[in-house]
C-alpha cells in the first residue's frame, strides 16, 4: 500500500502507509533503472541487510518467511497497525474469525519490538552492550558472594570482549584476578569449531541438496512417509532417526541428516522405482551422490565427535582441548591433499578459519591455560606439547611456543605461591599475641634513636625480600621437580582421573595441585549452560505461561541439578525416599487401627 506521492528531482516518490518510520519508496522508469537514484537522506544510505534488521527493530514483519503459515494469525504480527488487514466481507479466507478476534480483543500474544534500558532508564546502544553484560555478571557474582575470578567462558561475540574487559577493570583493583586477568578470557571451543566447519559448508554440494530434497519429499506427506516405511520394512531396515531434516545454520544437523539417509539408500532407490510422482529426474540422488554423501559423513563425523567432547558437562574438558586441536589440524592437513577436489577445497577453507581462531602463530585468541592443562597431565607434561609443536611448526617457532607455555606455567605457580603465602600470613596475624611479647606500661617500651629506627626498618625489609625470594625459589623448585619426574606410563589410559591423581599427590606438589584444581574446573564450552537456558521453552509454553519468574527459575534449576547428579547418588536418594514412604505408610496404618479401636470402644459404650 502506498500513500501520497511527491517529486524528488523528477523522480516519483511514494510514502509507505504501513508504518510512518519506514523509508520513502522511489519509483523510476524501467529505462532509467541503471542510473543512480537521488537520496532523500544521503547520510542514511545503507544496504538491504541493514534495512531488514532496522525494519525488524521497528516490529514490522513482512512475507511468509517471517509470518509462518499455519503457525500464526495476522493479528499476532500487528498487521492491523500496518494497514495490512481489511475487515470488508469476502476479502480473504477466515476473515470472519480474524474480525471477531480483533473486535472482541481476545488476542493472546503479539510480536512486539523491544528496547532494552539500563538502570538509569537510558537506551543501551550497541557500543554499551558489552558493559551491560559485564555489569550483569558482576551483579550475579556479588549476589553469590564470589570475589575472585579465574576464567570466564563466553562465545565469540565482540560484545563479550567488552564485557570481559569490564570485569578485568572491576576485579583488578580488588586483587581478585590471577596474573591481573591475563588468562581470564576463554572462548567457547564448540562455538569456534561450529564457525570453522560452517564456513566450509556454506556452499553446499549438489549431492547434499539432492539428498535433502529426497528426505523432504518423504516427510512432506503422511502417505508418502507410510509408503517409505513399508518399503523399509520389506528391506528389513529401520527408519528410526533416518529421516531428520537439517537446519541451515547448524552443520551438525546436516551431518545427522546425511548419516541417517545413507542407511536407507536402498529404500530411497525403491521409492524412485515405484513412485511415479517422485522428484524430477535432475533432482533424484544418483549413485555418485550417495558415494559423495558417504565421504562427507566420514569427514564430518570426527568434528561431530569433537563437538560432543567439548560440550561435556559431567567431566573435565580443559585437558582435552589440545589433543582435539592437534587431531583437527591433522585431519585438515590430510584431507587438503585428498583426491576429491571438493573435500580439498573445503579443507582449505577450514584451514583459513582455523588459523584465524586457533592458529598458534596467527591467532592471539587461544588461551595459554588450555596448553598448560596438558602440562599438568602427568601422562604428557611439557614434552608432549613440545612434540606436537614440532609436528606442526618450524623448529625455531616450536621452541618459542614451548617456552611460552612453560613460562606461563611457572608464572602461574609463582602467583599461586604468593597468594598462598599472603593468606597464611594473614591467618597468623589474626591469632592472639604470644605470651611474653606484650608491654604492660608505657615505660616498658624501649626507646630507639632515629638511626636505630632506620637500621631496624632496613633489617625487616631485607628479611621480607629474602622471604619473598625464598617463596619464588620454592615455587620454581616444585615446578622443576614436577617437570623432571618421569611421566606416568599409561598414555592410552583414557580413564585416569586427573583430579583424584592431583588430590593424592597434593602433599608432594602443594602449589601445582592448587593450579591443577582450578585449571581442570574450566569449562571450554558454553553449550551446557545454553542448553540449561533453552529448557525454559519446555517449562513455559502456550498452555503454561503464567508462572512467576521465581517458580520458573526453581523448576529449571531443580531439573538441571537432578540431571547433573550421578546415578549412584540418585539411586541412594530414591531408596531413602522409599524407606521414608514406607515409614509413613506404617504410621498411617497404625493411626488408622488406633482410630478404628477408638470408634469400636465408643460404640460399645453407647450400647451399654
Amino acid at each position: 500500500m502506498v500513500g501520497n506521492g511527491f517529486k524528488i528531482q523528477d523522480w516519483n516518490a511514494l510514502v509507505s502507509k504501513r508504518f510512518f518510520h519506514l523509508t520513502k519508496h522511489i519509483c523510476f522508469p524501467h529505462a532509467l533503472r541503471d542510473l543512480r537514484t537521488p537520496l532523500i537522506e544521503a547520510d542514511k544510505e545503507t544496504d538491504e541487510d541493514n534495512y531488514v534488521l532496522w525494519r525488524l527493530e521497528k516490529g514490522v514483519s513482512q512475507g511468509s518467511n517471517e509470518i509462518q503459515k499455519g503457525e500464526a494469525i495476522p493479528l499476532e504480527y500487528n498487521l492491523v497497525g500496518l494497514n495490512a488487514i481489511s475487515f470488508d466481507k469476502g476479502c480473504y479466507v477466515w476473515q470472519e474469525l480474524v474480525a471477531r478476534t480483533h473486535h472482541q480483543g481476545v488476542i493472546r500474544k503479539r510480536v512486539v519490538p523491544l528496547k532494552f534500558l539500563n538502570d538509569r532508564g537510558e537506551d543501551n546502544s550497541k557500543s554499551h552492550k558489552g558493559d551491560t553484560i559485564g555489569r550483569a555478571i558482576e551483579k550475579c557474582l556479588e549476589g553469590w558472594g564470589i570475589d575472585r575470578l579465574f576464567t570466564v567462558t563466553v562465545d565469540n561475540a565482540s560484545s563479550n570482549d567488552v564485557a570481559i574487559a569490564y570485569l578485568v577493570k572491576k576485579f583488578k583493583g580488588r586483587n581478585g584476578l590471577v596474573l591481573d586477568g591475563e588468562f581470564i578470557h576463554i572462548r567457547c571451543c564448540a562455538h569456534i569449531l561450529n564457525l570453522i566447519v560452517s564456513d566450509a559448508l556454506k556452499d553446499l554440494h549438489v549431492s547434499i541438496i539432492r539428498i535433502r530434497n529426497a528426505v523432504k519429499y518423504v516427510r512432506s506427506s503422511p502417505a508418502r512417509l507410510q509408503i517409505f516405511k513399508d518399503f523399509a520394512k520389506e528391506d528389513k531396515m529401520s527408519t528410526k532417526n533416518c529421516l531428520t531434516m537439517d537446519v541451515p545454520t547448524r552443520w551438525n544437523s546436516t551431518f545427522t541428516m546425511l548419516d541417517g539417509a545413507i542407511k536407507c539408500q536402498k529404500t530411497f532407490e525403491r521409492l524412485e522405482e515405484h513412485d511415479p510422482s517422485y522428484l524430477p529426474k535432475d533432482d533424484i540422488p544418483t549413485t555418485e551422490d550417495w558415494d559423495n554423501a558417504k565421504v562427507f559423513v566420514k569427514f564430518l563425523k570426527t568434528f561431530s565427535e569433537v563437538t560432543m567432547k567439548f560440550s561435556a558437562s559431567m567431566s573435565v574438558t580443559s585437558n582435552i582441548f589440545f589433543h582435539e586441536l592437534c587431531l583437527i589440524q591433522e585431519i585438515i592437513r590430510e584431507y587438503s591433499s585428498y583426491e576429491n577436489a571438493l573435500l580439498s577445497q573445503m579443507t582449505l577453507s577450514m584451514q583459513t578459519k582455523f588459523n584465524k581462531y586457533w592458529g598458534i602463530t596467527t591467532s592471539e585468541k587461544t588461551n595459554l591455560l588450555l596448553y598448560v592443562s596438558v602440562v599438568l597431565d602427568p601422562r604428557y607434561k611439557l614434552a608432549y606439547v613440545n612434540y606436537c609443536f614440532n609436528e606442526f611448526l618450524e623448529e625455531d617457532c616450536a621452541k618459542i611456543w614451548t617456552n611460552k607455555v612453560e613460562e606461563a606455567f611457572r608464572r602461574l605457580c609463582d602467583d599461586y605461591y604468593m597468594r598462598m603465602s599472603k593468606e597464611k600470613y594473614s591467618q597468623t596475624q589474626s591469632c592472639t599475641p604470644i605470651e611474653g611479647f606484650g608491654f604492660q606500661s608505657q615505660s616498658e617500651i624501649p626507646s630507639i634513636s632515629s638511626s636505630g629506627s632506620y637500621k631496624a626498618r632496613a633489617t625487616v625489609h631485607d628479611r621480607f625480600k629474602q622471604s619473598n625470594k625464598t617463596c619464588l625459589d620454592d615455587a620454581k623448585t616444585e615446578v622443576t621437580r614436577y617437570l623432571d619426574e618421569a611421566r606416568i606410563d599409561c598414555m592410552g589410559d583414557e580413564y585416569l582421573d586427573l583430579l583424584t591423581w592431583w588430590k593424592v599427590n597434593a602433599s608432594r606438589f602443594k602449589i601445582i595441585s592448587q593450579v591443577a584444581r582450578d585449571i581442570y574446573s574450566i569449562p571450554i564450552s558454553t553449550v551446557p549452560s545454553e542448553s540449561a537456558f533453552s529448557t525454559g521453552g519446555r517449562v513455559l509454553d502456550s498452555f503454561r505461561s503464567s508462572l512467576t519468574p521465581q517458580t520458573a527459575e526453581a523448576l529449571i534449576c531443580a531439573q538441571n541439578w537432578i540431571q547433573s547428579k550421578p546415578l549412584d547418588d540418585m539411586t541412594e536418594e530414591i531408596d531413602g525416599a522409599e524407606e521414608i514412604d514406607e515409614e509413613f505408610i506404617n504410621i498411617g496404618k497404625e493411626m488408622e487401627a488406633a482410630f478404628e479401636n477408638l470408634n469400636n470402644d465408643s460404640m460399645s459404650l453407647e450400647a451399654q
